[in-house]
């Protein structure tokens, strides 16, 4: 995607007051022509003011890269749809999104695991569940970090020869960005736990 946006405030609130954009280096048009369509799956009930934010990010980075991607949000999916049709610009990406039924929402509160055990139809757990069956190439969720460690970990699986799951931060700077891991997820790593992370 040509930017990154934090959209987790309120649509009304000043953009003078969070951070918005941060630029990523173009991407030739050579390149993307020859690149194959992805599919992104994105939980459309994670994160807060959800599931209003999302969709407005979701349909911005649809209308900037000309729909170069395809859009599978996650979720309960009247609600993703109202906000859909409030959208000014939906009507010209209509053909590159779909949205999966979620009927439950892992709540901040929630305890990870236990929530993955009795929340099996959340967006969470219905995200990781169809990125493994090899429906979509990626799911991204703003929502509970612990529980989308959990189910990235439990749903997904772990690298073979990585011992601990870990959170990836792509960092800005003057050349292309990098990636810091781990982000937070451990607070107790070994160097080899360092090791793996960056392999």
């Amino acid at each position: 995607l040509p930017e990154l946006r934090l959209l987790q405030r309120p649509l009304h609130q000043s953009s003078e007051r969070c951070v918005t954009r941060t630029a990523v280096p173009a991407i030739q048009e050579s390149r993307l022509a020859h690149q194959p369509h992805i599919r992104i799956a994105v939980d459309g009930m994670g994160g807060d003011y959800a599931p209003e934010n999302v969709v407005a990010g979701a349909i911005e980075a649809l209308v900037e890269t000309n729909s170069r991607f395809s859009l599978v949000l996650v979720g309960k999916e009247e609600r993703i749809k109202q906000e859909f049709s409030k959208h000014p610009s939906a009507k010209s990406i209509h053909q590159a999104y779909e949205v999966v039924n979620a009927s439950q929402v892992i709540e901040f509160n929630d305890s990870a695991t236990a929530a993955l055990k009795t929340k099996r139809d959340s967006s969470i757990a219905v995200g990781c569940t169809i990125h493994k069956q090899g429906k979509v190439d990626a799911f991204v969720s703003a929502g509970h970090t612990g529980a989308m460690l959990a189910a990235s970990t439990l749903i997904l699986g772990r690298i073979e020869g990585v011992g601990r799951p870990t959170i990836g931060a792509l960092i800005p700077t003057t050349g292309t960005p990098s990636l810091l891991v781990d982000a937070g997820t451990n607070v107790d790593c070994k160097p080899r736990h360092l090791l793996e992370f960056a392999v």
